[in-house]
């Protein structure tokens, strides 16, 4: 294998795992996506849970149901990438 096919291998990797890391976070509220959203944080636990989901666009964006819940009073867009948001099934 070159030293050019190696750095590309490397690059990808990084690529990959940077990529990887923005998913893990809501680009909405910066919280992460497996805990609650910064609303809930903010008004605590109902009942000793927080009741925060995730939801995803046919784009296959990922954000918690409050955070585009409120984006979506005022756009009509996926916060990432701009397309027309509609819930993936």
């Amino acid at each position: 294998m070159s030293t050019g096919d190696d750095q590309t291998k490397k690059q990808d990797s990084v690529y990959v795992r940077t990529f990887s890391a923005q998913l893990e976070k809501c680009a909405i509220c910066n919280e992460p996506l497996q805990g609650p959203c910064i609303g809930c944080l903010y008004r605590g636990p109902v009942e000793g849970k927080y009741e925060c989901t995730m939801v995803f666009g046919t784009c296959s964006h990922p954000f918690h149901q409050h955070c585009m819940g409120h984006w979506l009073k005022t756009n009509s867009t996926c916060p990432i990438d701009m397309s027309v948001w509609e819930y993936a099934g």
